[in-house]
């Protein structure tokens, strides 16, 4: 290797170790973000839609309308809970689409955690933000022209702040 190209490595590789390797930016004191911790669960059914009458069920979801769980309290979920990681099922689609979860308190975003077509039963693994409303709440809402789909959500964690809280409240 000639001179200016082994001056032209060292060079760089000076450069490259005296930057950070990201851009820090510093949170505010105003709302700074607390530490989280994974919490793991024995799976538990948190959401069954097929299960018309049962403490976690009720109506399919409907095409195009967002729903939205409350999911604190159920499966050992706290309400200070900030995601969940979960295995969400789409059981009976009448039609071709996709399903969004997201937090209820941010706006929906472009893409799916799950596409299916009528009449399957498709699973994902998922992490979840959930809303910092101390209910944990998610919305889900199909992606379909019309239709109906049943939902399941099996959670396995969730992440909350550490602390001096109880995990399960």
């Amino acid at each position: 290797m000639s001179a200016p190209y082994t001056l032209l490595i060292a060079t760089l590789l000076v450069l490259a170790m005296s930057q950070p390797a990201f851009a820090v930016r510093p949170i505010s004191a105003l709302n700074p973000v607390p530490a989280n911790r994974f919490y793991t669960l024995l799976s538990c059914r948190a959401l069954d839609t097929r299960d018309l009458l049962g403490p976690t069920g009720g109506q399919p979801l409907v095409g195009g309308v967002t729903r939205t769980f409350a999911l604190a309290g159920r499966c050992r979920i706290p309400r200070v809970a900030s995601a969940i990681s979960a295995n969400v099922t789409v059981v009976g689609p009448t039609l071709a689409g996709n399903l969004s979860a997201y937090a209820a308190d941010i706006p929906a975003p472009a893409t799916s955690v799950l596409n299916f077509n009528a009449g399957q039963v498709r699973g994902n693994n998922v992490l979840l933000s959930v809303a910092q409303d101390l209910a944990a709440t998610l919305a889900v809402r199909p992606d379909m022209a019309g239709g109906t789909v049943h939902l399941i959500l099996d959670v396995n964690g969730y992440y909350a702040p550490t602390g001096n809280w109880p995990p399960v409240e």
